[in-house]
């Protein structure tokens, strides 16, 4: 691939179990895309709406966790896509969730 990375979208659903669990899938994955050529996409707003989900249905260590994580992991950070943006996808997915299709595409 000659240096090229994939990129890989993280939604807050990924952001939250590798949180919780530093043994599960989804913290394995932040720890393979740290040594293989993937780039670690998201949103504030899916960041935001990650802290707030953890904050109310886990403790104070996956808190943590996720402010280790957010610090360990390169990301880069996608604009949040317009409301215009979002409007083509709501036929396809919820409208709460828009936001995440049309950054990630």
């Amino acid at each position: 691939m000659s240096g090229k990375k994939l990129k890989l979208f993280i939604d807050a659903s990924v952001f939250i179990a590798a949180s919780a669990s530093e043994e599960g899938g989804s913290a394995a994955l932040f720890k393979i895309c740290q040594k293989t050529p993937f780039l670690l996409v998201t949103t504030q707003i899916v960041l935001n709406e990650s802290e707030l989900n953890i904050k109310a249905k886990l403790d104070e260590e996956a808190l943590l966790n996720f402010y280790k994580l957010i610090a360990q992991t390169q990301l880069v950070l996608q604009p949040t896509p317009a409301s215009a943006e979002r409007i083509k996808y709501h036929d396809i997915i919820h409208q709460k969730d828009a936001h995440v299709l049309a950054a990630a595409i």
